[in-house]
Parts: structure tokens; sequence; C-alpha cells
């Protein structure tokens, strides 16, 4: 009877904890620090990042190859500089392997840092979704198909295999992070290519 209640309460643990990793994160809570290799190689550190900036903006996004995705990235080049003005780093997260990653940066001439985490250690850190019913909902997205054409044209004919669809429900999400990991925005998307506003930064 112990080793029953015993059991019964271990797995009671092991849903709570899951939970809470699932919970999405809100405004004001301290982020998770990040602590890794980008996708070239060098050292990345979040709270250091965080000493030399003002604020830090992470985009999670799904694969290489999703063409929405590439759009978004193209947006962040373009609006790197004005960024930094405001005192705002990026990290791009990609679930891509490193070996990808590293020729998209090249490809594309990505100015800010990107990371790999085919584990995807960080998008569970950061609770990003998994969702078949926002991925569904994304062909109905306003300007949908706009975007994707858009997206295609910036590859500029770079192709990045789609290996697995294993990453296929992952939505994207966007945070800023202010002084001492406190967080200023968490936000999710409701379908691909459904990302924070960079007007509002």
């Amino acid at each position: 009877m112990k080793n029953v209640i015993l059991l019964l309460s271990s797995l009671l643990l092991f849903l709570c904890s899951t939970e809470m990793v699932a919970q999405k994160l809100s405004k004001d809570v301290k982020a998770s620090n990040i602590n890794t290799v980008d996708a070239v190689g060098n050292k990345i550190n979040l709270n250091k990042l965080l000493k030399s900036n003002e604020k830090v903006l992470i985009c999670f996004f799904r694969p290489v190859w999703c063409a929405i995705c590439n759009k978004r990235t193209h947006e962040l080049i373009e609006r790197y500089d004005e960024l930094k003005k405001k005192g705002i780093e990026v990290i791009a997260v990609y679930p891509s392997n490193q070996e990808t990653m590293a020729q998209y940066v090249k490809d594309a001439k990505i100015p800010f840092t990107v990371i790999s985490d085919p584990e995807e250690v960080i998008y569970k850190k950061y609770a990003v979704e998994r969702s078949k019913e926002k991925l569904a909902a994304t062909p109905k997205a306003e300007g949908f198909k706009a975007e994707y054409e858009e997206g295609q044209k910036l590859f500029a004919g770079k192709s990045y295999a789609k290996k697995t669809e294993k990453y296929d429900a992952i939505i994207n999400a966007d945070f800023l992070i202010g002084t001492k990991r406190v967080l200023e925005v968490g936000y999710y998307g409701e379908y691909i290519g459904d990302h924070y506003s960079l007007d509002k930064l």
C-alpha cells in the first residue's frame, strides 16, 4: 500500500512539474538565463549581454526551411541597427542543427546572435508552444500567402532540406528581456508568422 501511495505521489509531482514547465511566461517574471554556444561557435550568455545592452529580444523560430520565419529573420536583419540604437540586442533561436544554421547565418549575412537548439532545451525553458491547431490555422491568417511568397524570395535561391517533421508544430514566440532578466514582453503567436511587432519595441 505504501508503495502505491509513493508511486501516486511521484506521478502527481511529475505531472505538476511538467505543467509548470509548459506554463507560458508572463510579464515581470524572471526569465531563464541562456548560457550556450551560438551557430558559429561563440559563447553566449544572456546575463553578460544584458550588461552591455539595455534589453535583449529573443525570437524563437521554426526550422530554417520555414519561409515565413525567413521573412521575419530578414525583417530583424533590416531593422537591427534601429534596434541597437534603442539599446536592444537580438537573439534568434532555431531548432535546426548547428551546421545548417551556420550556413544560414553566412548566406543571409545575419548580424545578430543565432542559436541552434535541436534538442529544444531553450524552447522548453521559455515554454514555446507546439500546437497542431495553430499550425492548421496558419493558412487562413491574413496576409499569409504574401508573407510566404516574400519569405521564399528572400532565400535568394538558397535551399535548406526539410529532414524531419519533428518541428512542424512549433509556433513562433518573442520575449523582450530587461534588467535583471525580468521579462517585459512575452508574446506567443496565434499562428506561424505571428510575431510581436518591432514597432512596439
